[in-house]
């Protein structure tokens, strides 16, 4: 053991109150099942809805200290979701629980307000870990107090924490993993790792006689800017030795990869060229890194991928561009650059013909495959005619010409297509695009009138879009006209420009109309606007939101009225306005509930497990009962990341109109085929969903974890559609 790491546990020993001889958690399977039915129903389900509705004051300390584990469970759950921050002095009192699934929670709660008392809260996890035994990994379904623990204390992101995590890299692998990801939050928070940990990690994924490599040890490389000058070298060498060896946290070997510069295009072009040998995820992150990664070397190689990876022309063999192979020939496709020098297969594919009445599903992806090629080839040429890719003239082809635009000045007859797309009768999701082009060219005349029209438009996404642009951009508000405007303002608040007196109105009555009320981003994006503008006539309604039972509307309302007022604005709820309790509170799913999808790309399942978010999977299972997913559009897809689908409008800015949901966040990983629940800021899930396709621990603890998926989700693209949705009794 080095220095550092045996200087710092033998101070956590000495300030741990609680140390004494590790115990052994207790977890069995019968334990659990007799505390469930010992546990008295009406208590957890006070604590349930003390948790929905936000009220730690209902979570009594005699809960947190109670003989029945399932109430000091649901207790330390209820503390970690409520406000963490606020809690954080109650958690560390019941951080020495011997139960490991209330351990885990009161660890999670303190990761998440470590901001409370980062070195306390720090110095409190490192002591707890140390007098904590090393267990067999948890039961199936049971949380896992390591993992809980080291990813606290990656959150806390302190030196000490990050020592710390240093020193159970050696332990076997479940724990070690969670150090290396706990280490990968670190990097996050940090954004970089000292050269200790560096080396530590290489040491962890290269492995040795005593232990095998750790694959999750590339993870905090992957979180980097770039890799650590020292240890590029050593890193690129032990990626190589662990390409050879499949496992789940390999692709995190492949993202790190991608911060090796031109020493790892090879590797990455063979990534995601060989089919056989690495997973669709792994081949879709290998195109997407190269894609990042820049430069003629990167770029060769993402022509290469299209070279091997596009289909035959023939029927058959486009068939078979339903299926995991398209993920990465279209990461490929996407990441690519104009240049002079046209690929001859990329020249073919935008050429490629669309077989005789195909499958609704390979059409797709052939007018896909077309579009992505004539875009690349296109440049800056609007008028290219393999523009025309879509026999239908479609939202793919209109989306691949507005990218074309975006590539140079918008004027004279380019700024008049530009303006048809603006102005069309398209999707709102088309429209969005066209509108958000505003930001990037200041030589659109006019833009207060053109932000005027969209602030008024019918569309949630259109008026969220507007004000977003106006939040990044508010000189483009401005009465006067920017783009004429070569004088560089002053900072500080008097540099913003007075807005146009129309668009003013129309942003104080976009925020006074009755949205949905799950569309809380619309009147976050609105409310940030304002704030942006130091829109005075908008604050009776700011005044309004800052006591919104919504966090995220109190958020974007404190910074508007910070931003008013010239001085920190501290927004609460009301208390006199009660906050709604969930409506699914009164039929909680009793147990798992599978969804059998039926999709034109095949049929798929999700499986709901209500343990860990109750509220949100009824919700789901609630809406699949009504037909509400039945026609349902996928809207986003990032090819071996996420599917995502739960919008019947399809921009990503809908729902069903219902309350929205209180988060259900909790310490449990996003694996493949994890299903998660999409959120636009705390509290703010609805019915939207997402399937991951790969780990991402970068979002573990942030979102809902609320089921599992099978089926072929890695073949999915945006516009496939979810034909009927329907429970399995």
């Amino acid at each position: 053991m080095n220095k550092p790491v045996m200087a710092l546990a033998l101070w956590a020993l000495v300030i741990a109150p609680s140390c004494r001889k590790p115990e052994q958690l207790q977890s069995s399977p019968d334990a659990a099942a007799s505390s469930a039915a010992q546990a008295p129903v009406s208590r957890l389900n006070a604590l349930r809805r003390a948790e929905d509705l936000r009220n730690p004051a209902a979570v009594l300390d005699a809960d947190l200290s109670n003989p029945q584990p399932e109430i000091r469970r649901a207790a330390a759950r209820a503390l970690a979701r409520i406000d963490a921050t606020a809690s954080a002095e109650r958690l560390l009192q019941a951080l020495p629980d011997a139960d490991p699934e209330t351990l885990s929670w009161v660890a999670y709660g303190l990761g998440e307000g470590c901001e409370a008392n980062r070195d306390r809260i720090t110095r409190a996890l490192v002591a707890r870990a140390l007098n904590l035994a090393v267990d067999p990994p948890p039961r199936t379904g049971a949380l896992d107090p390591w993992f809980a623990l080291a990813r606290a204390l990656g959150r806390c992101g302190s030196p000490e924490a990050e020592v710390s995590l240093i020193n159970w890299l050696d332990a076997p692998p479940p724990r070690g993993a969670s150090a290396a990801l706990g280490l990968g939050d670190v990097a996050t928070r940090r954004k970089r790792i000292e050269e200790e940990t560096a080396a530590a990690l290489l040491r962890a994924a290269a492995g040795d006689a005593a232990r095998d490599p750790l694959g999750e040890a590339f993870y905090p490389f992957g979180r980097l800017k770039s890799a650590p000058p020292r240890a590029a070298e050593q890193e690129l060498e032990v990626a190589r030795a662990r390409l050879v060896q499949s496992a789940a946290a390999r692709v995190f070997v492949v993202r790190a990869l991608g911060k090796l510069g031109d020493a790892a295009v090879d590797d990455l072009v063979k990534i995601a060229t060989t089919p056989a040998s690495f997973s669709p995820a792994e081949r879709a992150e290998a195109a997407r890194a190269l894609g990042n990664m820049g430069g003629r070397r990167a770029r060769a190689g993402l022509v290469k991928i299209v070279e091997a990876l596009a289909p035959s022309p023939d029927p058959v063999s486009l068939t078979s561009l339903a299926g995991p192979g398209f993920h990465p020939l279209m990461a490929a496709i996407e990441a690519l650059e104009p240049d002079k020098i046209e690929p001859a297969q990329l020249k073919a594919l935008a050429g490629l013909a669309i077989p005789p009445q195909p499958p609704a599903s390979v059409k797709r992806r052939v007018v896909a495959l077309r579009c992505g090629a004539a875009k690349v080839l296109a440049g800056a040429n609007a008028d290219d005619p393999r523009l025309a890719c879509d026999p239908d003239h479609g939202p793919v082809e209109a989306q691949a010409r507005l990218g074309v635009l975006d590539r140079g000045k918008l004027a004279g007859p380019r700024l008049s297509a530009w303006r048809v797309y603006l102005e069309s009768k398209y999707s709102p999701r088309l429209r969005e695009t066209a509108l958000r082009m505003l930001g990037g060219h200041p030589e659109i005349p006019d833009s207060p009138s053109i932000l005027t029209a969209a602030l008024q438009s019918p569309e949630p996404g259109i008026v969220a879009t507007a004000a977003e642009l106006i939040s990044a951009n508010p000189d483009r508000a401005s009465a006067a006209d920017p783009h004429l405007n070569t004088k560089k303002k002053p900072a500080g608040r008097d540099s913003v420009s007075q807005p146009a007196e129309p668009l003013a109105k129309a942003l104080t009555a976009a925020l006074q109309v009755k949205y949905a009320p799950d569309a809380v981003e619309i009147l976050q994006e609105l409310a940030k606007a304002a704030g942006a503008l130091r829109l005075e006539s908008a604050r009776a309604s700011l005044d309004s939101l800052c006591h919104s039972e919504q966090p995220a509307l109190r958020e974007a309302a404190q910074f508007a009225l910070s931003s008013l007022d010239g001085k920190k604005i501290v927004c609460a709820p009301d208390p006199a306005r009660p906050i709604t309790p969930a409506s699914e509170l009164d039929h909680l799913l009793s147990g798992p509930a599978k969804i059998q999808l039926q999709t034109d790309l095949g049929p798929m399942t999700l499986t709901l497990e209500p343990s860990l978010a109750p509220t949100a999977a009824t919700r789901i299972a609630d809406l699949v009962a009504k037909g509400f997913f039945n026609a349902m559009t996928v809207h986003r897809v990032v090819p071996g990341y996420v599917v995502q689908f739960g919008d019947p409008g399809g921009d990503g800015y809908g729902g069903p109109g219902l309350a929205p949901l209180r988060c259900e966040t909790s310490p449990v990983p996003f694996v493949e085929g994890t299903v998660g629940m999409a959120l636009s800021g705390r509290d703010t899930g609805s019915s939207q969903i997402f399937v991951t396709l790969a780990p991402s621990p970068h979002i573990d603890g942030h979102y809902a974890v609320i089921g599992k998926a099978e089926g072929a989700w890695n073949a999915m693209m945006e516009g496939d559609v979810i034909e009927k949705a329907s429970l399995v009794k």
